[in-house]
Formats: C-alpha cells, sequence, structure tokens
C-alpha cells in the first residue's frame, strides 16, 4: 500500500520543481515522517564513503504495523493535501503469498 501511494505521488508531483521517482519519495515521507514523529529540528545527516551528504533514515521493513500505518497515514494526509489522485489499492495475496 505504502509503495503505492508513492507510485501516485511521484506521477503527480514535484519537490522542488524536480520529478522524484517512486523510491525517491518513500525516502522523503519516512524522513518527513521521522521529523514530526520525534519532534527533531533537523534530519541526522553525515557524510558518506564518496563525501556525500546520507539521511541515515528508518527501514520501512523494520517497522511494526503501528509506526508502518502511521508512516502511511501521514503520506496520504500530504498526498491529499496536495491534490495527488490516489488510486483504490487492495491486496491480491494472502499472509502466505498466493493470490486470494
Amino acid at each position: 500500500m505504502f509503495h503505492a501511494l508513492c507510485g501516485d505521488v511521484s506521477k503527480q508531483m514535484t519537490l522542488n520543481n524536480e520529478p522524484l521517482k517512486l523510491w525517491q519519495w518513500k525516502n522523503v515521507f519516512v524522513s518527513g515522517h521521522w521529523m514530526v514523529t520525534t519532534g527533531a529540528k533537523e534530519s541526522p545527516l553525515i557524510r558518506g564513503i564518496e563525501g556525500e551528504l546520507l539521511n541515515i533514515r528508518e527501514s520501512t521493513s523494520q517497522m511494526g504495523k503501528k509506526r508502518m500505518s502511521s508512516l502511511i497515514e501521514y503520506s496520504t494526509a500530504w498526498a491529499v493535501e496536495s491534490g495527488v489522485k490516489l488510486r483504490t489499492t487492495r491486496y491480491e495475496y494472502n499472509y502466505y503469498g498466493h493470490r486470494e
């Protein structure tokens, strides 16, 4: 569901007049969500191995249900407020990866 949301945003929005890919919007939302939920004033940046600035962010695969739900709610609210038309998503697979 989160990846579908990021895909919808990537097709309809830019950030600072720059088009972003799905994975880039994922980083934007995870970073923004972390800032809001922790009350941080700035993002933790470090120098990468090539001298680039790197935001060390949370891993979505390590988030529990409550944290991921909060991220989806945060991202959905931003998208709706920004005028993104979201598609209706439905899971096609059950817990075991079989098509329902």
